[in-house]
């Protein structure tokens, strides 16, 4: 057994020696609680963390994660659960529903919403200006009067 320590972290392992390399072989439970599951590529912790924070991110990680190689984007079911700590969960739900709805999984994107909403959210709202009037025109322009009233009156008489 071999014990390696570094400055805040121990390591322990089995070194494998071979022909001019060694290897060090890992055993999960030295890793801390917290990162034990991105060291096993758990994807479920991910899943389940997501469905803490509601029910459209635990959608969102289970789409991340389907595909052959789920454990590839473990970066980004990192990033989304680290938007819903910076964001809040509920602006975090609201982009991944409508993520989801369209069937967008991209989380970079969903970054990119709240950021738009919350850019959309602090502006004071709009004032609507009236625009001039160009082709005003007084009501007397429309009346259309004529020396007979005759020629005006829709009544004919033979």
């Amino acid at each position: 057994m071999l014990i390696v320590h570094h400055p805040g972290t121990v390591f322990t392992g089995m070194a494998v020696s071979e022909p001019s390399t060694i290897k060090f072989t890992a055993y999960y439970n030295d890793y801390p609680s917290e990162k034990s599951a991105y060291a096993m590529r758990d994807c479920e912790y991910y899943i389940r963390k997501g469905g803490e924070y509601g029910p459209a991110q635990e959608q969102f990680m289970e789409a991340l994660f389907a595909g052959d190689f789920p454990w590839a984007r473990l970066r980004e079911a990192q990033k989304l659960l680290r938007l819903a700590e910076r964001y809040g969960a509920v602006r975090v739900e609201a982009a991944a529903r409508r993520a989801l709805s369209f069937g967008l999984i991209n989380v970079h994107r969903v970054e990119a919403m709240i950021i738009k909403a919350s850019d959309a959210a602090s502006r004071p709202p709009a004032q609507l200006a009236l625009l001039p009037a160009r082709f005003e025109r007084n009501a007397s322009y429309f009346s259309h009067t004529t020396q007979n009233n005759k020629e005006n009156s829709h009544e004919h008489n033979n």
